[in-house]
């Protein structure tokens, strides 16, 4: 069917988009410079002359990865795809952390060189992991709905319905934080003269624990419900 095949083919997008971006932004952070600069004489030692394919390797996995998943097209699988793309997008976020822990048992130089890319692969991993959760809902309505009997052009309508009201509440969310993100360059002078001498470092770790743990208990209570 035409509504079923547009979802699959959206997931496909949030499958493949953020897993390359992710993969991207990992050859380029500053602990992947640290490991290659390991990894690459123990490759000519053992002669084996892969530099010049070495950050392929990452990108080339990752999208065949995403593409696997998505033809299985499960949430579980869809779930493993999420942590693992969080897993390489987290070296990226290292280099602009004041915080990088990892710095201090490995040290290296942080390259943070693409704030705005780093910025829509995070909002990506977001809006994807979002999205396609809510399209295998809408997935698991038709099947449902078309094994009670329901006419197809019925069910075509309420997917339309469903998407419909996904894109604009998506939508809404990324104007919303596009303009969050334009505005805190202008807002963080202002607050820095204003709380001079607030710890940032805790505050933000604090912020950041609090609203992971919050996000964690509200997917528990949703999954718990159904």
């Amino acid at each position: 069917m035409g509504v079923e095949k547009a979802i699959r083919g959206v997931e496909l997008l949030l499958a493949v988009a953020p897993s390359y971006l992710s993969a991207l932004l990992l050859v380029k952070s500053g602990l992947y410079m640290k490991f290659k600069s390991l990894i690459l004489p123990i490759l000519g030692l053992l002669g084996l002359p892969l530099e010049a394919y070495l950050d392929l390797m990452p990108l080339a996995a990752a999208v065949l990865l995403s593409l696997l998943i998505w033809r299985r097209g499960s949430e579980s699988a869809y779930a493993k795809l999420f942590s693992l793309n969080l897993l390489m997008f987290f070296p990226a976020i290292l280099d602009y952390s004041h915080f990088n822990w990892v710095m201090l048992m490995l040290p290296y130089t942080p390259r943070a060189e693409m704030p705005l890319l780093t910025f829509i692969t995070g909002l990506l991993l977001q809006l994807s992991y979002l999205t396609i959760r809510s399209t295998l809902l809408i997935r698991y309505t038709r099947d449902e709905l078309l094994g009670r009997g329901a006419e197809p052009e019925d069910v075509d309508a309420i997917s339309r319905g469903q998407m419909a009201y996904l894109t604009l509440t998506l939508t809404a969310s990324t104007l919303m934080l596009a303009a969050i993100y334009l505005a805190l360059p202008h807002l963080e002078a202002l607050l820095r003269a204003e709380t001079s001498g607030i710890p940032y470092t805790h505050i933000t770790i604090g912020f950041s624990a609090t609203l992971l743990i919050a996000i964690a208990t509200l997917l528990f209570l949703k999954g718990w419900k159904r």
